[in-house]
């Protein structure tokens, strides 16, 4: 039976386009690393070739870690999939081994999470091919092709990482049955790693800091430390030393972590509450059916701007209070703060120097250390937000409701919005804090205020209305997650490798600028104004394009959707 379930989620992956849309992004990014100095993965590497098998092991120790999220769509899926679907009950009821579903789902969606992996590999040999062509670097800057730094990177790298992040996500998901919960999982995964890298820098023991970091990039980089450069272009390390003590030791809490999950996960389904319904009438009452009509009253529904108002507000709310109430919410936030907060004491304090925790000096240690889980939670409950009545099933009495496009699109949009609000206060208070514990009480208020609210929410905005707008053209609620964050990373840096520079392409690009105690933004205020407007309109043609192609009803083909959204467009130009 587990080569059955095997066999089954290789081939419901294989049919998608999921894994290779993403072996195209992977590709596509290390063919750009190695055709250009501007373009960097995990770092520089100085004088060593752009294809040398060192660099290639750690581009993918760098994917091993940035995949964190797809690892966690491709076993989230496998483990939740029956469960949303409806048809736990069924395979419950049939001669299953309650073993070879977990772990036949498991090992089939972890060997379709190596396929992106596989574009470090095609991206590197396509960019020094490339290049042999037209000659953008130096030919001095390739060497041969050495197949031994791919193999050590899936080796040494990925599967061990996969096999220590996949057994704990998989675990998660199908025992909690819950999306929210896996996603939650890995975010805790990736910050619990970052705050132990921030601690493992004052660590004297080399070998005790080898061994707890649990993707094995500083096992790696201690044993290659005193590697030269020839070295580095002819040699990968394999499993030796504290490197494979490092990989054997993570690699079974991960497997522990999956054979607990097995031990705990009930192959049935999970028993009802045992409240009794309270009935609709009580017991001996002879109030018939005709007499109960007669005393609901007689409405008729109201239409006009003051019904749209009302609708408008209604969704904005229940989406917000339902975010905001959420765990996985209120543990991102957490996480968030966790990791924001010991930057605030340490960001008055470099190159040997200790100076005052002004309030830009806070703002800037918050965009540093809070920001990208600020990204993080909006671009993963925009997704959940537009697919939440799609993914309970109940689309189709919402979509049947007395309700307009853009009032659903603006109230899911608005919510989201309140969200990065109440997020920018909740790390105002953090910074105002940290500048009082530190005895410094010159709380800049004004200064959180514009930077923070205004000049920063206002980027929000404009990534949350192109959030919204892939998630309503997205055939899917995970490839809408990746699409945003690769074009929100390659937004940061593709333009540069092109040698283009303009605020009028890269994606709510706005002018650098210096905040003056004397003169404010200027001379840069008339710039930040024109530029935010100009992507205020842009975000605004996107809202437009979203809410006239949102999926609305049964038949969500394109044919359709097209025939809709020029009907709609008529409608509003009318």
């Amino acid at each position: 039976m587990l080569k059955t379930f095997f066999a089954f989620e290789l081939r419901s992956w294989l049919r998608s386009p999921m894994p290779w849309i993403f072996l195209f992004i992977f590709g596509l990014l290390c063919f750009f690393g190695t055709i250009s100095d501007e373009v960097t993965i995990g770092g520089s590497y100085g004088n060593v070739l752009k294809n040398a098998p060192f660099v290639a092991q750690n581009w993918y120790g760098v994917f091993s870690l940035l995949s964190i999220l797809l690892t966690t769509a491709f076993l989230n899926t496998a483990a939740i999939r029956d469960f949303e679907r409806g048809m736990s009950q069924l395979i419950f009821s049939k001669p299953v081994s309650k073993s070879a579903y977990y772990y036949g789902h498991f090992w089939g969606a972890l060997l379709v999470a190596i396929i992106p992996m596989l574009g470090v590999s095609l991206g590197m040999w396509a960019g020094a091919g490339a290049n042999a062509m037209f000659n953008w670097l130096d030919a001095n800057r390739f060497g041969p092709f050495e197949i031994q730094g791919h193999l050590m990177g899936l080796l040494v790298f990925v599967l061990p990482n996969m096999l220590f992040v996949g057994g704990i996500l998989y675990a998660v998901a199908i025992n909690t049955r819950s999306t929210l919960y896996s996603f939650v999982a890995a975010t805790a995964l990736l910050v619990g790693y970052i705050v132990a890298g921030n601690l493992m820098r004052d660590i004297d023991n080399e070998s005790l800091s080898m061994m707890l970091d649990p993707f094995g990039f500083r096992a790696f980089n201690i044993s290659t430390k005193y590697w030269t450069v020839e070295e580095k272009n002819t040699r990968a390390i394999g499993f030796t030393g504290f490197l494979l003590y490092n990989r054997l030791l993570w690699t079974s809490v991960g497997l522990m972590a999956l054979w607990f999950g097995q031990r705990l996960f009930q192959f049935s389904e999970r028993k009802q509450s045992s409240r009794k319904k309270r009935p609709i009438l009580e017991e001996g009452s002879q109030i018939s059916a005709i007499r109960v009509l007669d005393v609901l009253p007689r409405v008729s529904p109201r239409k006009g701007t003051g019904v749209v108002m009302q609708q408008l507000w209604s969704q904005s709310k229940t989406e917000w209070l339902g975010i905001i109430r959420s765990t996985a919410f209120i543990l991102l936030a957490i996480l968030g703060l966790l990791n924001c907060v010991p930057n605030l004491f340490n960001a008055n304090q470099g190159y040997g120097t200790h100076e005052l925790p002004v309030t830009y000096t806070m703002v800037n240690a918050i965009r540093g250390s809070f920001y990208m889980f600020t990204i993080i939670i909006m671009v993963y409950f925009s997704g959940a937000v537009i697919w939440k009545e799609r993914i309970n099933k109940i689309n189709e009495i919402t979509d049947a409701l007395p309700t307009q496009n853009w009032t659903i699109y603006l109230g899911k949009y608005l919510a989201i919005l309140g969200i990065m609000a109440v997020l920018q206060l909740l790390v105002m208070g953090a910074g105002i804090l940290a500048q009082s514990a530190m005895g410094f009480y010159h709380f800049d208020l004004w200064v959180y205020v514009r930077e923070m609210l205004v000049m920063d929410l206002l980027g929000f905005a404009f990534t949350l209305a192109l959030a919204f707008f892939v998630q309503a053209l997205s055939p899917n609620m995970y490839l809408g997650f990746f699409i945003v964050i690769i074009f929100t990373i390659a937004n940061s840096f593709v333009w540069n490798a092109l040698h283009i520079e303009s605020n009028m392409l890269e994606f709510a690009g706005t002018p650098s600028y210096i905040l003056s105690d004397f003169y404010g933004y200027q001379p840069y205020g008339k710039g930040l104004f024109w530029f935010n407007a100009y992507w205020g309109l842009f975000s605004a043609l996107l809202a437009f394009a979203a809410f006239v192609f949102w999926p609305r009803g049964k038949d969500s083909g394109w044919r359709s959707r097209l025939k809709t959204a020029f009907a709609e467009s008529k409608n509003y130009q009318a």
